[in-house]
């Protein structure tokens, strides 16, 4: 009897993972490695797909995925650049100080509201929750919060970031669920299914995310109803611009998406040169104002000359405006244009890479076998379609307190998404119910990411026993979350029906 490779590949490559070397370069390399003992032991089911010619195939399959007309991700180092100007450049703490002084006795409230803002703003759960840690944090404890319940509001709120569009996450996982939906569908006989769309999984997971949102609203309201509270620091002169233009940014970039008024590439754009334009000064952001204004005539009148160039040439001089501002800022060393653009470029580096080293891996897994083994599991489930769905849930989530998210939609949604749609699962409804459960799997201790992230930026004083405790209500409102949406399929699937 042959060694089963594909599951010592698997188990090799979460050795390796487990022990910390790069996510990219051990996927790919660990996927190399047993490609060519595959070869040298001319493997049955190696040698019958293919063989190392196959390899080939991966060099096209990156070229592929980083074209320029790949529209899906060529959003991600976007929105990863508007997320990385709001954190830098003090956005997200000047927000959090207003809302802080407007809600004043309600600091948990304020520390959710802001976690659910840069949720949609960044979608990257580690930066949300280090920052919350060490900007909201404190003020809920000098506000007279327990450290269990401001550690928990920190941790859930930071987490929003994966179900809360526009996420980084749902734009992987949407390209993975179409390419899974296209599969399952030629394979029923279809030849020219409906794509699934990144604004369609966004359209999905809104109001699941809002829903949580809410459910963690009523939570901290009812804990905190009654409790004297000292006062924080904050200024009650609340700027309302400082208030409302971030959330009027991510209402203009998630509203064009939704609504096809732009792709998500458009948004992104927009987004990363509004939130700079944000972090400028006053005579940019008036310089954008007008613009806006002339290019809303522009647009009314049916853009004539006369009305398109001078909104154009408004709109750049903000632009440049925006760029020397950051460039002489001094809130960084070095200044903070050089800051954001490096951070940007090493989180978008690592995301991509992460990208093709899980393609590497998904080819080479193919090739031994795995997918069909794991196929042929679920395809003896395929009378018990629910069950089989809980199954595939329930090992995302134990692969969550190990795995990072790109790695999970990568490599398990590949794998595993076609049988379920095969079995007649909904594909929005899919993919909203699995970042429900990776949201709560990075929630739930002992090993749940956030609480890591949150460990590693709270106070030395905080006690890691106060932490689990001050999560747990909040890990079992995600399952409140995952049970509503299990029974009633329409909160996913009706927004995105809306607006196609």
């Amino acid at each position: 009897m042959s060694l089963p490779l594909d599951l010592l590949c698997i188990g090799a490559t979460l050795l390796l993972l487990l022990r910390g070397y790069p996510v990219g370069l051990t996927l790919a390399g660990a996927a190399t490695l047993f490609a060519l003992l595959a070869e040298a032991l001319a493997y049955p089911p190696w040698v019958e797909s293919g063989g190392i010619a196959q390899m080939q195939a991966a060099f096209a399959r990156v070229f592929g995925l980083m074209d320029a007309t790949n529209e899906p991700l060529l959003a991600i180092p976007l929105f990863v650049l508007m997320g990385v100007i709001i954190e830098q450049t003090g956005q997200a703490e000047r927000l959090l100080n207003r809302l802080s002084a407007l809600l004043a006795g309600r600091e948990g409230l304020a520390a959710l509201s802001v976690g659910t803002v840069l949720a949609a703003a960044t979608g990257i759960v580690g930066a949300t929750v280090t920052m919350l840690a060490i900007l909201a944090l404190p003020k809920m404890r000098l506000a007279g919060y327990p450290d269990a319940l401001s550690s928990g509001i920190v941790a859930a709120a930071g987490s929003l970031g994966q179900l809360i569009p526009p996420s980084i996450v749902l734009i992987l996982l949407a390209d993975a669920l179409n390419t899974a939906w296209q599969s399952a569908q030629r394979d029923a006989g279809n030849w020219a299914p409906l794509p699934l769309s990144t604004p369609d999984l966004f359209a999905a997971c809104l109001l699941p995310g809002l829903l949580l949102a809410l459910l963690y609203a009523a939570y901290i309201i009812a804990r905190t109803t009654g409790r004297r509270q000292r006062a924080t620091t904050a200024s009650r002169g609340a700027d309302r611009l400082t208030l409302l233009a971030p959330l009027v940014l991510i209402a203009l970039v998630l509203g064009s998406i939704l609504f096809g008024l732009a792709s998500p590439t458009e948004a992104a754009a927009l987004g990363a040169v509004g939130a700079m334009i944000l972090a400028a000064t006053r005579r940019a952001q008036i310089l954008a104002l007008l613009g806006l204004l002339v290019s809303a005539l522009a647009l009314i009148f049916g853009k004539p000359l006369f009305l398109a160039l001078p909104a154009a040439l408004l709109l750049s001089a903000a632009i440049v405006a925006s760029l020397w501002s950051l460039a002489r800022s001094n809130s960084a060393k070095p200044p903070a244009l050089a800051a954001i653009l490096d951070k940007s470029l090493t989180l978008s580096a690592m995301i991509f890479m992460i990208v093709i080293g899980a393609q590497i891996f998904s080819l080479t897994l193919r090739g031994l076998g795995g997918a069909a083994r794991i196929e042929g599991l679920l395809a003896d489930l395929t009378a018990q379609p629910e069950l089989a769905l809980w199954l595939v849930l329930a090992v995302i989530f134990v692969l969550g307190f190990f795995l990072d998210v790109f790695e999970i939609v990568l490599i398990v949604v590949p794998l595993t998404a076609p049988a379920l749609f095969s079995m007649g699962h909904d594909p929005l409804w899919t993919g909203a119910m699995i970042a429900l459960v990776l949201q709560t799997s990075f929630l739930t201790p002992p090993f749940g990411v956030a609480l890591f992230y949150l460990r590693g930026a709270a106070p030395s004083d905080l006690k890691t026993a106060a932490l689990y405790r001050g999560v747990i209500p909040f890990v079992a409102l995600q399952g409140l979350a995952i049970a509503l949406l299990a029974l009633m399929p329409p909160l996913a699937t009706a927004l995105p029906a809306l607006l196609r």
